[in-house]
């Protein structure tokens, strides 16, 4: 989906940019903004980046023990070459029972041709985030091919069946982390 919404948002001709980013790569978002806002643009410079294992660690540790580090780092894998065309324009961030929720367009040339949401909110070791929609885009798709992998290395083959059911069980484990309601003790944020 994100390659399509690049291709609109990319066009020929001579790029007008007067910052240092090379032509046709999306912009890479400030390092040192804080907060909920400051979580969203340090998970996706990370993920621009290809900077991976440090990527995981800005999901909340809940999101990581339900999912796995390597299914995560596997899916926002697939979204790094759209997301190095692409800029993050922040376009709205309001508390939720469950954290933060924060909205952002992916910009294409100062371009909207996207939009993802981003559940963020506090731990001890500061911002995480607990649910977003640029990982749910292709987790499903990531654990579906890494099922059908691993069934072709073994004796016991799986049916695409079983693959697409495992890609849409993680899909669902991803979405009901934090679903069922506010975390004990929790208090919405205020601020950043």
């Amino acid at each position: 989906m994100i390659a399509l919404l690049v291709a609109s948002g990319l066009g020929c001709g001579a790029d007008d940019r007067q910052d240092d980013t090379p032509a046709g790569l999306g912009k890479l978002p400030a390092a040192d903004r804080r907060g909920a806002e400051g979580a969203v643009l340090r998970l996706w410079r990370l993920v621009q980046t290809g900077s991976l294992p440090v990527a995981v660690a800005q999901y909340d540790p809940k999101v990581v023990e339900t999912l796995g580090a390597r299914d995560m780092a596997g899916a926002l894998a697939r979204q790094q070459h759209e997301l190095a065309l692409l800029s993050p324009q922040i376009v709205s961030s309001e508390p939720t029972e469950l954290g933060k929720l924060v909205i952002a367009n992916a910009e294409a040339r100062g371009r909207p041709v996207g939009r993802f949401s981003f559940l963020v909110g506090r731990t001890r070791a500061g911002w995480r985030v607990r649910y977003d929609t640029l990982l749910a885009e292709s987790l499903p798709a990531y654990v579906e091919d890494r099922v059908r992998r691993q069934a072709g290395s073994s004796t016991k083959e799986r049916s695409p069946r079983q693959a697409a059911e495992a890609g849409q069980r993680a899909l669902e484990d991803f979405r009901g982390v934090f679903a069922s309601g506010p975390l004990e003790g929790a208090s919405t944020p205020q601020g950043r």
